[in-house]
């Protein structure tokens, strides 16, 4: 039998978690089962800490805290960290990745508002990261080669992560004319059958998408849609539409 995964929510502003067949856990202090620990930000949008929000400090702390009781702890985003508050119109996000350094992320996904600044300056300011960004749906239209790597296996404590990272199709109209350059966006159905196709021949303990799809009936594609259509998802940590899910949420392909 798998291990219970504990997902913590700790972003910046609000957070959603999608989980299938798996246990969620708030962040309360109270558990004292010690096991995988994954600590999900999204939608941070340049607020680093105050503001009525927890901030990249706490993210730190939490990290080390609960590594220190023991857990095999995994750091992941779901993206729209590059852009959002004054910091962020003014540096072009160069803080946030500043702030995810520091912290020690595993593994981070892009979102919408990446490509705010355009194509080329959002990867500029993205060679500066130090963890893995991922993307199994984003191509380049001219090549049809992968922006960025589209699955990455995080390892630790003989703890295999199976990670792929999805983006919104919605990111097209949520950005200015230009600014995704030859970026293409693909189908996220496709790209997700495809990851856990990939995944399951790696020998991995849980396939965890990491998106940047949210839960907005009006959203062309949601991460609900994505795991009633393609199985073999344990875990997805979503973003984009700004949902608390306090529990988290089981989808089971009946909905």
């Amino acid at each position: 039998m798998k291990s219970r995964i504990y997902v913590i929510v700790a972003a910046a502003v609000l957070v959603i978690v999608a989980a299938s067949f798996m246990f969620y856990d708030g962040g309360g202090d109270d558990s004292e089962e010690t096991g995988i620990v994954i600590i999900h930000t999204n939608d941070t949008h340049c607020y680093y800490d105050g503001d009525d929000c927890y901030g990249f400090s706490t993210v730190k702390q939490l990290k080390e805290k609960k590594e220190a009781e023991g857990n095999t702890v995994f750091v992941i985003d779901a993206g729209d960290f590059l852009q959002g508050n004054v910091y962020g119109t003014l540096f072009h996000g160069s803080y946030s990745v500043d702030m995810m350094n520091a912290v020690g992320y595993d593994l981070c996904t892009i979102g919408n508002h990446e490509f705010d600044y355009g194509f080329d300056e959002m990867m500029e300011e993205l060679s500066e990261l130090e963890c893995p960004i991922i993307c199994s749906n984003l191509i380049y239209g001219s090549t049809g080669n992968p922006v960025f790597p589209e699955y990455r296996i995080l390892e630790k404590d003989g703890v295999r992560l199976g990670c792929f990272g999805l983006l919104t199709p919605d990111t097209v109209v949520d950005v200015k004319k230009g600014c995704m350059g030859d970026a293409v966006i693909t189908d996220p159905y496709k790209a997700a059958e495809r990851m856990v196709g990939v995944l399951k021949d790696q020998d991995v303990d849980f396939i965890v998408a990491v998106g940047h799809m949210g839960v907005k009936r009006s959203y062309e594609v949601t991460s609900d849609m994505i795991c009633s259509e393609v199985s073999g998802i344990d875990l997805f940590l979503d973003a984009h539409s700004h949902t608390m899910m306090e529990d988290g949420k089981v989808i089971d392909g009946t909905i």
